[in-house]
């Protein structure tokens, strides 16, 4: 993470199972100081409210759980 210039100014947003890489992902944020903020996955509102809230610097986001925009709760 360092090597990708994260620091504890920016904030990382996950919606993802519990992985061994999300696991990795959220211990180098740690390590670094970052800001994790995690999102249900089985609620696409609570990540729309954490995108707007938090705005996260970056989204990791595992990649059977994309949406498409038509099925995005309404706000």
């Amino acid at each position: 993470m360092d090597e990708l210039g994260f620091n504890e100014k920016d904030r990382i947003l996950f919606w993802a199972d519990n992985s061994a890489e999300t696991l990795a992902i959220a211990n180098g944020c740690l390590e670094l100081g970052v800001p994790i903020i995690d999102a249900d996955i089985d609620n696409p509102q609570e990540l729309l409210d954490a995108m707007q809230e938090f705005k996260p610097t970056i989204l990791v986001m595992q990649p059977d759980l994309a949406l498409d925009p038509s099925q995005m709760p309404e706000r």
